[in-house]
């Protein structure tokens, strides 16, 4: 997956650790604080698309972070437009 504060033109990599059709959690490769505006691209299962291998743009806030290095993120999304 790719994240990137809403702000900023950087994409970061991270690793998904759990998804559903509300929110998601992953490790993110530096920290990152509650409260932040993210845009992220992942691979969403079929079982949540309807479709295999699907790449989708969500815009979502942290909800909260865990561990010492604030690296533990979830985050409520919604889907983007296809623009």
């Amino acid at each position: 997956m790719l994240s990137r504060q809403s702000d900023t033109r950087e994409w970061l990599p991270g690793t998904v650790q759990d998804i559903s059709e509300s929110g998601i959690s992953f490790v993110a490769d530096q920290s990152l604080c509650a409260g932040i505006d993210l845009e992220m691209m992942f691979v969403m299962a079929r079982e949540i698309a309807g479709q295999a291998n699907s790449k989708v743009l969500c815009r979502g806030e942290i909800i909260r972070t865990a561990g010492t290095s604030g690296k533990y993120v979830n985050a409520g999304y919604s889907f983007l437009p296809d623009d």
